[in-house]
């Protein structure tokens, strides 16, 4: 079981984001303090679900791209979503808070 390491800290679990490269590329190589906090969960399972909840949004910029024949990173959702699907969850546990 996961704990707290004090009372004043809300266990919990991450979403973070890696930032994207000019060409669309989601950078997941970074290291972690280079990645962005996007959202705070209960639990692991809503986490991995709300990326899961983000995955037809990405298959659809793709699906843009492929009709347009344009790279999919042009369409604008493709910075909001490919982040989210390719980001990571992580215990507020493992976090180091400074």
């Amino acid at each position: 079981m996961n704990r707290c390491p004090t009372a004043l800290l809300t266990c919990g679990w991450f979403l973070f984001t890696a930032p994207l490269a000019p060409d669309g590329k989601v950078r997941t190589g970074l290291p972690l303090s280079e990645w962005s906090h996007e959202k705070s969960f209960d639990t692991a399972k809503e986490c991995e679900a709300f990326k899961e909840d983000a995955r037809p949004y990405l298959k659809a910029t793709r699906e843009w791209g492929e009709r347009e024949n344009k790279p999919p990173h042009l369409n604008p959702a493709w910075s909001l979503y490919a982040p989210i699907v390719l980001g990571r969850c992580i215990s507020s546990d493992a976090v180091k808070l400074k």
